[in-house]
């Protein structure tokens, strides 16, 4: 079905471009706590898996589903359905002025939609960032693959 992916293909990228940390984890990893908290903040529909995700501090949280991108920073609320993904960037110019001179040191991703931009979404630095980067790189290519063969 467009639109979605498996949780075994997110899972199989996260593992060969980075690992799990202390707070985001392979949905299989969660704790029976993780697992409910964000499957409830997220509102997973009917066919919907979690595949990745994570919670930051207190209420921070996100979740990467087999169909879309949610997460709150405590301030705002976020969801981008992984088909409607357009970009997904770092700002590598802030994070060297504030001395992230090593990418295992950056949080941030920005986060575009079809639409516009979709929000910031900071996740834990280190090998769970790039694990995450990657999934996403792969997530928007396979968007833009959908969007084109739709097109045609």
């Amino acid at each position: 079905m467009k639109g979605t992916v498996s949780t075994e293909s997110i899972a199989s990228i996260f593992t060969r471009h980075g690992h799990e940390g202390r707070r985001a984890k392979l949905a299989s990893n969660f704790s029976r706590f993780e697992r409910d908290y964000l499957t409830e903040k997220a509102g997973l529909t009917a066919g919907e898996a979690p595949a990745l995700g994570g919670v930051g501090a207190d209420p921070a949280w996100w979740l990467l589903t087999t169909r879309r991108l949610v997460w709150s920073d405590g301030a705002e609320w976020h969801e981008v359905a992984i088909a409607d993904l357009a970009r997904v960037t770092h700002d590598m110019s802030a994070a060297v002025r504030r001395g992230q001179l090593d990418r295992r040191q950056w949080t941030d991703l920005d986060i575009t939609a079809v639409d516009g931009p979709a929000g910031r979404l900071t996740l834990e630095p280190g090998a769970p960032f790039l694990g995450t980067w990657h999934v996403l790189q792969w997530l928007v290519k396979r968007a833009g693959k959908w969007r084109r063969q739709e097109a045609a």
